[in-house]
């Protein structure tokens, strides 16, 4: 369930994306998986939900429009600009791979709204050079960034 509290648009999305790559295929079409995400709102985020269906907003036919329509409309701004900057500076630096992994896709949860192209670009920046030799030789796993 999400309110529309600033601070949990990521968590919901998150939740709503685990379980579209699970049940997502049980849906007839995306505006009934919306609907069902809809059902999931409550509050100030339900009312928000409610008014999408009155104006017969074209997001309701889309996920990926509904879900990005619902971060900008409840999502602290600063969360998002604070996840860019953090994104941009950090470096491995020695420590193991899997924990800058970690915190690389928590940070890239805030940054839907960038390419995937954008944030392979930044996670290689971020690797020691060794690494990123690996990496340029193997191929990253470009679809696996925001798992």
């Amino acid at each position: 369930m999400f309110d529309g509290t600033a601070s949990k648009p990521a968590f919901f999305m998150n939740r709503a994306w685990s379980y579209i790559e699970r049940h997502g295929n049980e849906f007839h079409d995306e505006a009934e998986l919306v609907q069902f995400l809809g059902d999931n709102l409550e509050e100030e985020a339900s009312e928000w939900f409610t008014q999408l269906n009155d104006e017969g907003a074209p997001e309701l036919n889309n996920v990926d429009d509904f879900l990005r329509e619902l971060r900008s409309h409840f999502e602290d701004s600063s969360r998002a600009q604070e996840a860019e900057a953090e994104i941009k500076s950090i470096r491995q630096k020695g420590r193991p791979a899997k924990d800058l992994v970690l915190e690389f896709r928590c940070l890239a949860t805030n940054l839907r709204h960038w390419s995937q192209r954008l944030l392979v670009h930044y996670f290689q920046e971020s690797l020691d050079e060794e690494l990123l030799k690996i990496c340029l030789c193997c191929g990253l796993p470009e679809d696996r960034i925001y798992e």
